[in-house]
């Protein structure tokens, strides 16, 4: 998706200056969801009507921009033709954000239209079904910012960003530290593949034959493209324990073969293993008691910086003129969402559909699911990094 351009505003910013004002519209504070104080922050800024805007100071000079408006409908004059993601308090185009891996990117991390779309890629109505059953129809986003965050900070969550994420240019501060981490332990270490691959590729564990561990591991290394002689070669290096090549010709085939993540996850099982643990033991030891060594510490750090590196928190705006809205949908299918699509929405709300445990939220938050990406247009997106880095602390 294109970034959208920041054009200049159509008309003037009205702002409350005058104290006596600005401590009348404290008084008689309304608006349960934005604190007098933010509002002050992103200062005194009103609609036309006098009503104090939730906007900052670039969302709401945006809105009121003909670019914006060409886009977007003209809210101001409620013309027909008007987006339908309206705040209801303020009258003004309501605020939207998504908390995913898509920092380095125009876009968002979701699937491929193919992927998610009935249509001439399915061969089989299996196919068909499974994507209408599908919830990945669109682009997610929530009305609060709290619920994005913490959507976008879990760094474990699967689908929001297993897809079209790159080792080197999706990383490109935290890459090198840790490839380079990696193969220097590789090269003191000649059992390093074998405690890598052991949790990476062999659901069973150490414990089983080499038969079928070899199995296994040829199996994995034909899923992730790897020549035959390099699964070969890979192999003898597992079951002999025995330094055949350097590791860092290995590591680079993990990298370009899309298999990099797994790797350094593998290696995450192995790092956080008690010495003594046998297979099947409760392995993990607390990060930072005094059975941690000091490269397992280190490879923690480099792990945690790599995985944050790309997350972002966007904020964006919806163009939705016929959105479907409906309070209950069941979390784990998404068949009201694919039928909402087919019969012509543009946009899914599910009311009140996330966010249950976020702190600071006292109720579920709204679930916005986008169809077509042309309906988005991202203000911004902020870095996390650092803000994780700083809770982790």
């Amino acid at each position: 998706m294109e970034q959208m351009p920041q054009p200049k505003p159509l008309t003037e910013t009205v702002i409350v200056s005058s104290a006596d004002t600005q401590e009348k519209y404290k008084r008689d504070w309304k608006y349960k969801d934005y604190s007098f104080e933010k509002w002050e922050k992103n200062g005194f800024l009103t609609t036309k009507e006098g009503l104090p805007s939730k906007l900052d100071r670039e969302c709401y000079e945006l809105v009121r921009t003909p670019e914006f408006k060409n886009w977007f409908g003209d809210w101001e004059e409620k013309g027909e033709n008007a987006s339908k993601m309206i705040d209801p308090q303020t009258g003004e185009p309501q605020v939207f954000y998504r908390g995913d891996k898509s920092l380095y990117k125009e876009g968002f991390l979701v699937k491929p239209e193919e992927e998610r779309t009935i249509g001439k890629y399915d061969k089989s109505y299996v196919s068909q079904l499974s994507k209408a059953q599908s919830r990945n129809q669109g682009v997610f986003f929530t009305d609060n910012e709290k619920v994005a965050l913490e959507y976008g900070t879990d760094i474990k969550a699967v689908s929001l960003g297993k897809y079209n994420l790159h080792p080197e240019k999706d990383h490109p501060k935290t890459f090198l530290k840790i490839r380079n981490w990696l193969e220097s332990f590789a090269n003191k270490d000649p059992d390093f593949w074998k405690k890598v691959l052991d949790y990476t590729v062999n659901p069973m564990g150490p414990g089983v034959s080499d038969e079928t561990y070899k199995r296994n591991l040829l199996a994995y290394f034909q899923r992730h493209n790897f020549s035959k002689q390099d699964s070969e070669s890979l192999w003898q290096e597992v079951h002999t324990k025995r330094r055949l090549t350097n590791p860092g010709y290995y590591i680079d085939l993990f990298v370009h073969n899309g298999a990099f993540e797994n790797l350094i996850r593998g290696f995450s099982s192995q790092s956080f293993k008690a010495p003594d643990a046998p297979f099947g033991s409760p392995w993990f030891i607390k990060f930072g008691s005094k059975n941690t060594p000091e490269w397992s510490k280190q490879f923690k750090q480099l792990a945690l910086e790599y995985f944050s590196e790309p997350l972002a928190l966007s904020t964006v705006f919806i163009r939705s003129k016929k959105p479907k809205k409906m309070r209950y949908v069941n979390v784990d299918g998404g068949f009201e969402i694919y039928k909402a699509r087919i019969e012509g929405h543009d946009a899914f709300i599910h009311e009140k559909g996330v966010g249950k445990h976020t702190k600071g939220v006292p109720d579920k938050a709204d679930e916005i699911i986008v169809y077509e990406t042309e309906n988005i247009w991202t203000v911004r997106k902020k870095p996390l990094a650092e803000e994780i880095m700083r809770a982790k602390k």
